[in-house]
């Protein structure tokens, strides 16, 4: 099974990317795991994270092409 998943911000710095496919999940939490491991303090930084648009805060399962996409905090006012 392959999705997409879709950095913003210091995100999309650390990754060195802004989006790139991933394989072999099936939750919202294998792929922060799968993230962490892969890239160097991934892991401490907050995140939103958007299932095909809809803002998620829980895990959930994952299907075939979803978009996965993680937003840091926006600063501002």
């Amino acid at each position: 099974m392959e999705i997409t998943v879709i950095y913003s911000g210091i995100l999309a710095e650390k990754a060195g990317k802004a989006r790139e496919p991933v394989t072999g999940v099936k939750s919202l939490f294998e792929i922060k795991d799968v993230l962490a491991a892969r890239y160097q303090g991934f892991y401490e930084l907050r995140y939103v994270t958007s299932l095909n648009g809809v803002i998620v805060h829980e895990d959930v399962s994952i299907k075939e092409g979803d978009q996965i996409a993680l937003i840091p905090p926006v600063p501002g006012g």
